[in-house]
């Protein structure tokens, strides 16, 4: 069966089921990703009370599309809890960001302490029409990634912050219904960096391009 990784409180699912590549995921029409993960929820007992439980550290977020776009289309609005754990010793994680999604889809900015508690910050819109911006954006991440400590690299992520609030790449979670799929993490020392996925904005104006 493989590595098993725990996506929903009392439903396992083995990784090597989802290594498919991304666009042969999103062939998959929306409607039978729904039908598929209502099946999969159900039989696991899943019900909007339930915490959306992930058993860190996850591998690279196309690993979870398809299952993952159709399971958060029906989680229950406006709550995202998590509870998670960080990587321990020699257990990869994923620390850079996805080129491939370049000008696509929603990305959760935030982050989740080791108590563990989450601290949510806004929606990053990544439909990002310049290359140079875009780019930017990158580079500053990748300099957290060089920090030696904790709150050095919480200084960079805040200095990126500020220019995805200046440029208007960040949605406020208020104009957000949909409860969030987690997408990837990143294993900083203290504390785990988070992206997720958001399938449904409430007012489409407020993610234009």
């Amino acid at each position: 069966m493989g590595t098993e990784t725990h996506i929903l409180d009392g439903f396992l699912l083995p990784v090597e089921g989802y290594r498919s590549p991304a666009l042969e995921y999103r062939a998959t029409s929306y409607s039978e990703r729904v039908k598929k993960a209502r099946v999969l929820m159900e039989e696991a007992g899943y019900s909007e009370n339930n915490r959306l439980q992930l058993d860190l550290p996850l591998r690279e977020n196309h690993e979870f599309f398809s299952l993952g776009q159709a399971i958060a289309g029906m989680l229950s609005k406006g709550h995202f809890d998590v509870q998670a754990r960080l990587a321990g010793d020699g257990e990869e994680y994923y620390r850079n960001l996805d080129t491939r999604n370049f000008g696509v889809g929603l990305f959760l900015w935030g982050t989740i302490l080791p108590d563990p508690s989450i601290v949510l910050r806004g929606v990053i819109d990544k439909r990002i029409t310049s290359q140079d911006v875009h780019d930017g954006y990158h580079d500053l991440y990748n300099q957290s990634l060089q920090q030696d400590t904790r709150d050095d690299r919480f200084a960079r992520l805040l200095e990126l912050e500020k220019k995805l609030q200046a440029n208007g790449h960040i949605i406020p979670l208020t104009a957000v219904t949909r409860t969030f799929i987690l997408g990837e993490e990143y294993k900083l020392t203290g504390g785990v960096f988070l992206q997720a996925a958001n399938l449904e904005p409430a007012d489409t104006k407020a993610c234009a391009p």
